[in-house]
């Protein structure tokens, strides 16, 4: 043990005993390592127009999706941060509280959505993106959505049910 002293021994003893109790409570996956293979999953249906697969991780998700050309994602916010990046086709992004900014999306580019920022989406293209969130966005691992009544519809003209005069269904979804 030279070298070392009594307190940094302590000091390591008592670390290694707070990353084993993390590791017990809080983590029990934390050290299994999983290779996915994106063609051997099933595609889990969203809409008539949207499908998607989902790995997820403690802190980090990241999902294929893939859209029909029209397919579109109501608006919503979530305070989960999202990255899309485009593999192949384009979408239309409507941001911020009056979605009055617009970005369009291609085929190697990358938009960051930092968390609850207001946005809306519509496949310009068949396109394929890969999401990234952080944190998992719980409401897709429970095969459950949390923009509800989302449409199929090419034109950006729809309301979706129990949506106000702005369109508008549920801005004020917190994502928990």
């Amino acid at each position: 043990m030279a070298g070392f002293s009594l307190a940094m021994l302590a000091h390591l003893l008592a670390r290694d005993a707070r990353r084993a109790s993390r590791t017990l409570d809080s983590m029990p996956n934390s050290t299994t390592v999983t290779k996915f293979t994106w063609n051997d999953m099933p595609k889990e249906r969203v809409t008539n127009r949207i499908d998607r697969r989902v790995v997820a991780g403690e802190s980090t998700m990241v999902a294929h999706v893939y859209l029909e050309k029209g397919a579109i994602v109501p608006e919503h916010a979530h305070h989960n941060e999202q990255i899309t990046y485009i593999l192949k086709g384009k979408l239309r992004f409507w941001v911020g509280d009056d979605l009055s900014q617009v970005f369009d999306v291609a085929e190697g580019e990358v938009l960051h959505l930092p968390s609850n920022v207001p946005h809306k989406a519509e496949a310009l293209e068949e396109t394929l993106d890969v999401d990234i969130f952080s944190p998992p966005r719980q409401d897709w691992l429970n095969h459950t959505t949390s923009v509800p009544h989302f449409q199929d519809h090419a034109s950006d003209n729809w309301k979706p049910e129990g949506a106000g005069s702005d369109g508008v269904v549920n801005r004020s979804w917190s994502g928990r």
